[in-house]
């Protein structure tokens, strides 16, 4: 695993991948510490294969399995769910060119010094049984339910079906409210006890994509349509989906403009609000149809393909919380009781006329800006005063920073934000500066974005241009009615114009 210091940011990373076989329309699943990668197919045929290999996350080493009973055929569109800990769910897509009903139970064994055993059992066929590739499913209790995808006569569903993994018995489910439209290659999340779906395409001649989001409701079979605000990602078929620590993350995807992506979104299902996001080093390459899965820290990325280029490439996208940052900061919370506290203070703050009382050494190793001005080799007036006045912000911004410096946060609101991340690019103190940036960006709107470009482009703020950017070609007409256009800074305006004419071209 990578090191604390290496994930303390968002920032991709390319893992080793030892040969491994190209994949597309394949399934990961995790297991412990493995990821169990089943299925996929090639254009190129020599490389079809039935083989499962496993990922193991510790020491970023592949293995192959050994198969034990039934052979599985080689397929395809799948999908693979784990159950009751040590099993895996392996449920229809495209075998021997058909739409298949079959559905594998393979129950993972390890033996130490001998690798993997997968034990694989086949459930009886019949009939009656729904016949599904491109679908999505998902296991809640003793259920897996699967919903849309293509049927045995090549059409889209949108019907709703659950298998009895105890009784092994198909049933299909009466559905209410926002029922989602037929689809396939869309995807699916379980989160309690609701099932998220997210875009997808019909299977008529025009293959119209979707953005939209619904959840099911698994105890009362009632579907909501989720109304999403925010930097949306674009309609699209064959993207990954994941729940990670409460938000969810697509990467990737076949999009309307006839384009592969490698954009990456995130969803607050708190206030469902979409973000794009700008991660370090360099991403993986545009694809459609990989697999992506969530743990501890991060998301790993798997395979995929465009065109007739499939990959077998696996990166780690490090995805701390604003938790993992503080606790990167300190260990101790003991500093925070001397927060605005005279005790031991040896330094004295004036601000618009009050005194705030402060700690030379606990500012002097968190900031460089009070760093220079307690140092006695800097020259400055204020190098030894007991007094230091302070005239770059106000009292509520200063102690803002301050109880940042000591207590570990800070809680933001527009206006604070906005004084505070001002202040901490004068000061060049990057802790502060990244989480109001992060702020002003997960809080953009109509009413404030034109504001918002001129004060990034004046700070020269990269994260919030880019954004920006994206909100403004998103919201070009609501802009529009609360301001004048002509208030966006020339240099991000030309930036803006420039990705119009990309998207335009990509049209054509």
């Amino acid at each position: 695993m990578l090191s604390q210091q290496e994930t303390k940011f968002p920032s991709w990373h390319q893992l080793p991948h030892q040969g491994q076989k190209t994949r597309h329309l394949h399934t990961s699943t995790l297991f412990d510490h493995y990821i169990i990668t089943i299925g996929g197919s090639s254009h190129n045929e020599s490389i079809n294969t039935e083989e499962i290999s496993i990922f193991d996350i510790f020491t970023h080493q592949w293995q192959k399995a050994e198969i034990r009973g039934f052979q599985p055929k080689f397929r395809y569109g799948h999908t693979a769910c784990l159950y009751d800990t040590n099993k895996i769910i392996v449920y229809g897509g495209e075998v021997n060119e058909e739409t298949s009903n079959e559905i594998l139970i393979l129950t993972i064994i390890q033996e130490d010094g001998q690798g993997f055993i997968i034990q694989c059992g086949k459930v009886s066929e019949e009939r009656g049984d729904p016949r599904r590739c491109y679908h999505s499913a998902e296991i809640f209790g003793d259920q897996m339910y699967v919903f849309g995808g293509v049927d045995s006569k090549d059409r889209a569903s949108n019907e709703l079906w659950s298998f009895d993994l105890k009784e092994l018995e198909w049933t299909k489910w009466p559905q209410e409210g926002d029922v989602p439209s037929h689809r396939l290659r869309h995807k699916s999340v379980l989160i309690n006890n609701k099932m998220f779906i997210f875009g997808g395409r019909n299977n008529t001649e025009s293959f119209m994509r979707m953005n939209d989001l619904h959840s099911l409701d698994l105890e009362t079979f009632h579907w909501s349509e989720i109304r999403c605000t925010g930097t949306l990602p674009s309609s699209r078929n064959g993207m990954s989906l994941v729940e990670h620590k409460g938000l969810l993350f697509l990467f990737g995807g076949y999009t309307d403009n006839e384009e592969f992506s490698n954009e990456l979104f995130s969803l607050n299902l708190k206030n469902n609000k979409w973000k794009r996001i700008q991660a370090k080093n360099e991403s993986p390459s545009k694809r459609a149809n990989s697999t992506i899965i969530s743990y501890q820290d991060g998301v790993f990325i798997f395979g995929g393909g465009q065109d007739n280029h499939e990959l077998n490439d696996l990166f780690y996208l490090s995805l701390p919380s604003h938790q993992d940052k503080r606790k990167l900061r300190s260990n101790s919370n003991q500093m925070s009781q001397l927060y605005l506290s005279s005790l031991y203070s040896d330094v004295t703050f004036i601000v618009q006329d009050q005194r705030i009382p402060a700690h030379r050494m606990l500012l002097g190793t968190r900031c460089e800006y009070f760093a220079d001005i307690f140092s006695s080799s800097s020259g400055t007036e204020n190098s030894n005063n007991k007094d230091i006045e302070i005239k770059d912000c106000n009292v509520e911004t200063f102690q803002a920073l301050l109880r940042y410096i000591y207590c570990e946060k800070v809680d933001l609101a527009e206006e604070l934000a906005l004084n505070l991340f001002v202040l901490c690019k004068k000061w060049e103190f990057k802790e502060l500066e990244e989480e109001c940036e992060e702020f002003l960006v997960d809080t953009l709107e109509v009413r404030n974005a034109l504001e918002r470009a001129q004060l990034a482009n004046e700070l020269k703020a990269k994260k919030l241009i880019s954004s920006l950017i994206e909100f403004i070609i998103d919201n070009m007409n609501e802009l529009e009615k609360v301001g004048d256009l002509s208030q966006i800074p020339p240099e991000i305006n030309v930036k803006v114009m420039f990705e119009l004419k990309k998207r335009v071209e990509l049209i054509k």
